[in-house]
């Protein structure tokens, strides 16, 4: 990766807190839809996403109500993360625009009320960034360290959750990728082609 494109995932990094905990501040979150929260529900929807449109249309074999309750494990862990922060849930380089050298966000429909961890986990994971492991450590480090100018947290609080906000985003791509590739037949998104 160039430094040019280190240097701009930094500034779009550094953006990120601001607009995720001053955004918190000002949202009427009734507005946002399909709901104001990424409460369980929500997650299950996610985690739904990700068996019927990928586990079911690949034809893995799975033992359902072992998944369910792994889902359910997961839910409820992650629900106990401080989920009071505008969550864009969608936050890639996609939905970042570059004017005069600045990054502006864009297309934030999907947003809701959530954790700070599920959008910077959703950014250095996503599926077209590739983006090397050592990377994505510093990029975190980074978030960590704008994040807390903004408000103050615990760091250690705060990775306790955030590989399992990465594991929920993770499954929800495998769903989305499932979707596109198995149910509508894009071979872009069907790698078993």
């Amino acid at each position: 990766m160039s430094d040019e494109v280190i240097s701009f995932y930094k500034r779009v990094i550094e953006k990120l807190p601001g607009f995720q905990i001053t955004a918190a501040k000002k949202l009427d979150y009734s507005k946002c839809y399909p709901t104001a929260k990424f409460d369980k529900q929500a997650m299950m929807w996610d985690l739904n996403y990700f068996k019927y449109s990928f586990l079911k249309l690949t034809g893995i074999s799975f033992d359902e109500k072992k998944l369910e309750d792994d889902f359910k494990t997961l839910t409820t862990f992650l629900l106990q993360a401080d989920c009071n922060y505008f969550m864009y849930h969608n936050f890639n380089l996609r939905n970042v625009m570059i004017k005069n050298s600045e990054p502006y966000f864009i297309d934030y429909q999907g947003g809701c009320k959530g954790a700070l961890q599920y959008d910077i986990a959703s950014l250095l994971f996503s599926s077209k960034a590739d983006i090397p492991f050592s990377l994505r450590e510093e990029f975190l480090e980074h978030y960590i360290v704008s994040a807390r100018k903004i408000k103050s947290f615990d760091k250690q609080e705060f990775l306790k959750y955030y590989y399992s906000y990465v594991l929920i985003r993770l499954l929800q791509m495998f769903g989305a990728y499932g979707y596109r590739g198995y149910y509508e037949g894009k071979t872009h998104f069907n790698y078993s082609k």
